[in-house]
Formats: C-alpha cells, structure tokens, sequence
C-alpha cells in the first residue's frame, strides 16, 4: 500500500462525466460515462479498457447506475428506459429490460440473490425483481418511492418524499 491515487486517465476525449462504477468479481472496473453513453471496462493494474457498450447506444445519454449482480453487470442508459444486462465474464450484452409502463427509467436497488436483480422504476417508484436466466421481469410493490435496498429478499429500504421507509415484502 502506497497511499498514492493513481490516475488512470480521461475515458473520454473530450468528456469528463464518469457517471457510475463497479467492480466485477475478477477486479475489472465497468465505468460508466459521458455525455453519451459509454461503458469501459478497465484493468487497473495493466492499465487496458475497451468500451464493451453496443454502438447502437453510442447516441443514448449515459450510462448510470452501473452495479454487479452475481455474474451480471447492469446498467440503466438514463433518461432512455433501458437497462441492459451484461455478462461479467464474456463482457458481452446478454439482455435489456425494456422499461415497464409508468416508469421512464428503470435503477438497481442493492441485495439481489444469485441469479435475480432487483430494480425501482423512476419516478413510480414500483419495485420489480428480475430473475435473469428467465429474462422475467415482476412488479413486487408499487409505489413505493427510491427503493435502496432489499436484504434478506424480504425488508426494502428506500426513500419516499424525503421520508426514510421500511417495507415488509411478505405482510
């Protein structure tokens, strides 16, 4: 340990919004970033990235919440309604989520098993569990608000209108 920050540098000519990051289960950082949309995957220690996000999202506004779900990377393409599902391993495009009706966006809330992600929809605030090798997507509260955190796939933490809230998924 050094205890010196090491810049890795601009991911972006000419654009400075790194927006979201994670870090996968073989260290690799997804940033997400821009104006538009980019996605870079970077190893830290040999310094390599590649942006892994489809040119069909190249025009989008960007890449947001960006967080590891077991062996998936999902990101919300803000403002768009999409979240695209990525494999970590392959770094490939595996899925989207087109956005339910009532929500423009769709964000990832924290506390997903194994095989599943969850995500709120903005600005319903409805809570979805999507089970990823089934590519399904299920509404399991509506109205809720910022859900944070699901923990134990029963108690969702959030906020609504400014109010911190505790919601019981089985009452």
């Amino acid at each position: 340990r050094t205890g010196k920050l090491r810049d890795l540098g601009n991911l972006v000519q000419g654009e400075k919004y790194a927006r979201s990051l994670c870090v996968d289960h073989r260290d690799r950082v997804w940033v997400g970033c821009g104006m538009r949309a980019h996605l870079f995957v970077i190893d830290p220690q040999s310094r390599d990235r590649r942006n892994v996000l489809p040119e069909m999202y190249a025009d989008r506004a960007n890449c947001h919440n960006v967080a590891l779900n077991g062996s998936v990377v999902t990101v919300t393409i803000e403002h768009d309604g999409d979240m695209l599902i990525f494999d970590a391993d392959s770094e490939e495009l595996t899925g989207v989520v087109t956005c339910p009706e009532g929500a423009a966006w769709l964000t990832n809330t924290i506390g997903a098993r194994p095989g599943e992600a969850y995500f709120h929809g903005f600005p319903n605030g409805d809570l979805y569990r999507y089970q990823i090798a089934e590519r399904r997507l299920t509404t399991l509260a509506e109205g809720l608000g910022i859900c944070d955190r699901v923990v134990d796939g029963r108690y969702v933490h959030g906020i609504f209108d400014q109010d911190y809230f505790l919601y019981d998924l089985q009452e």
